[in-house]
């Protein structure tokens, strides 16, 4: 029985909490509001600026998260333990390129940050708790979804409280009151009054622990292991008749194993949950939670294998890199699960205690990602160069955008080493630089003029139009180089098919402007099912000389649709004439068009 005198005490010790979180979360929003609007003005250095944006951000989240089942000081001490580490780190890591933008562009860093930042978490809220016991399971178990939960009411009570205050301030503003505008317009207003929200949150969020267990959260879960179980039955099943090579080809369907495999592995978690009592009390669901756990390998050695598989073709890239580290963690749960599950005997326990060091070594893997001992960069540049000098791949096919755009100072390193090479296909890849230097984006460096992606179009376009009149030919003195980076469209219009059956791509070639030596061409295209264009090339003169132009005026409209795609049937079947009314005139289906350079 609780006396009266003990409940006003621990009411008084709860609202002081609160308080002090409240008050804690302010200072970390007023941190936050500097680390924004003033830092960048004081320190020139952005190494230095981001050192201490991971160190101060990561410092006073951290302590938010673990306040509450530890106490104030020793939720502090955590958080240094954390942000220091993170920050030192990260920005080692980013040494690694010129700029911090190329930097956290790769994606990989932030993943590796994120990892380090919360995978501590449980472990200090176990080690510096009441039980002083840094793998406690069950408490490392619970520590780490009632942060996630408590994360979550806490976020969900701050969009709450500015919707009621964003909707208090229109009513004001009805009325012509506007205290709350003006106060909401100091800068640092609102990042304070986010940060105490936050902190005041989850000391209500902690107090409340009791009614917003994650307990009914976890039986949720439960409820689809069976339907995970059965679609990765069926798939592991389907799989050898579809051809693994084909179905397991690239990145994507490793993402999509993997991605099925975190899940997989994610509810065989939940169906233990703590210890024993409180883990899934039906034999179905049992069984069920076996048979995953078994299956869990088989799904992310079928992830390795698709990433072995795109690395054998086209060699390490950072990303191959990051997946394949990805898909092989995930093959060592899938490897501990299955071999517990093997021995009958405890089965569950062994998950659990196998969580714990998988849980750490999934740290140690993301730190060593960050650490100067491991540059995921200069791994793949060096590989790509050895791959192009040992003749295992093309000028055509090497990745030159990433090597001297995305990779940083080790990829424009391998390319000097490219250049510097003794190889047969020299002189087209100088040809490939000189167009890398001056494409401003990979998409125009992979279907501009020169590119690779632009001449095999090019190639099929010349392969598949039709010429007219017959027997005509295309312009000798034409620059097709210029036109690579339309290429894509007009093989596209070729693949479309004309309202007979053709192929939506032909040329008329004629010397319809007198004014320029030689023949032109009119080149018409399907560019949809519905819609023909018409575009004038002038052979020999430059694409900024109006070479190129679309949209010819047209003379009386004796037809309502003049770009019906039966124009291109027309010229096929020679159903055109020159110059009736002009000499740069083509009448096409009695339509006459006058084509203007």
């Amino acid at each position: 029985m609780v006396s009266g005198n003990q409940k006003r005490e621990e009411l008084q010790t709860r609202d002081r909490s609160r308080v002090l979180l409240a008050v804690f979360g302010a200072v970390a929003g007023l941190a936050l509001w500097w680390l924004n609007e003033v830092m960048p003005g004081l320190i020139g250095n952005d190494r230095v600026g981001l050192a201490l944006t991971i160190a101060i951000s990561a410092f006073f989240g951290t302590a938010l998260a673990l306040a509450g089942p530890l106490s104030l000081s020793r939720a502090l001490a955590g958080a240094v333990l954390v942000s220091i580490p993170a920050a030192v780190l990260t920005t080692v890591a980013s040494n690694r390129f010129d700029t911090l933008p190329e930097f956290f562009a790769t994606g990989h860093p932030l993943i590796a940050l994120g990892v380090v930042l919360t995978v501590p978490l449980p472990f200090l809220s176990a080690g510096l708790g009441a039980r002083r016991d840094w793998f406690h399971y069950p408490t490392l178990f619970d520590s780490a979804w009632m942060i996630l939960i408590r994360c979550a009411a806490a976020f969900t009570f701050v969009a709450v409280f500015w919707g009621l205050l964003l909707l208090g301030d229109a009513l004001f503003g009805l009325v012509g009151l506007v205290q709350i505008q003006r106060v909401l317009e100091v800068p640092w207003v609102i990042y304070v009054l986010t940060g105490a929200v936050i902190g005041f949150a989850m000391a209500v969020a902690h107090d409340m622990s009791d009614y917003i267990s994650p307990h009914m959260f976890l039986c949720l879960l439960r409820l689809f292991i069976p339907l995970v179980l059965a679609v990765m039955g069926v798939f592991l099943i389907a799989l050898p008749s579809q051809g693994v090579s084909e179905v397991l080809g690239g990145l994507s369907a490793a993402g999509t194993m993997m991605l099925m495999s975190v899940v997989a592995a994610t509810l065989v978690t939940s169906a233990l949950d703590r210890s024993d009592r409180m883990a899934v009390d039906t034999r179905f669901l049992a069984w069920c939670t076996q048979a995953l756990a078994a299956l869990l390998p088989l799904m992310a050695a079928m992830a390795v294998y698709a990433v072995v598989v795109r690395v054998a073709q086209y060699g390490w890239t950072p990303s191959r890199m990051a997946a394949l580290t990805g898909a092989s963690l995930l093959l060592a749960y899938g490897v501990v699960y299955a071999i517990s599950v093997l021995f009958y005997r405890d089965w569950a326990r062994r998950i659990r205690q196998g969580n714990i060091w998988l849980a750490l070594l999934t740290l140690a893997v993301a730190t060593v990602w960050l650490s100067p001992f491991f540059n995921p960069q200069k791994t793949s540049a060096a590989t790509q160069v050895a791959r192009f000098a040992d003749g295992d791949v093309s000028v055509e096919d090497l990745d030159l955008w990433s090597l001297g755009r995305d990779w940083g100072p080790d990829g424009a390193r391998a390319l000097e080493t490219l250049k510097s090479l003794d190889h047969p296909d020299a002189p087209r890849l100088e040809q490939r630089l000189s167009i890398l230097a001056l494409a401003e984006s990979r998409d125009e460096f992979d279907t501009g003029p020169g590119s690779n992606r632009g001449i095999e179009a090019l190639e099929q376009f010349l392969a598949e139009v039709a010429i007219r009149p017959k027997g005509a030919l295309l312009p000798g003195a034409m620059r097709w180089s210029d036109y690579t980076h339309l290429a894509d469209s007009w093989a596209a219009a070729c693949d479309r098919d004309t309202p007979k059956g053709r192929n939506g791509c032909v040329a008329i070639v004629a010397d319809i402007l007198p004014e320029h030596a030689g023949n032109e061409i009119v080149l018409f295209l399907l560019a949809s099912e519905n819609y023909a264009t018409e575009t004038l090339i002038v052979p020999g003169l430059d694409l900024n000389d109006q070479a190129y132009r679309n949209n010819p005026t047209v003379l009386g409209f004796e037809r309502t649709d003049r770009n019906a795609p039966d124009i291109l049937d027309a010229v096929i079947d020679d159903n055109f004439r020159f110059g009736r009314k002009s000499l740069n005139t083509i009448e096409i289906q009695t339509v006459p068009r006058v084509f203007l350079p």
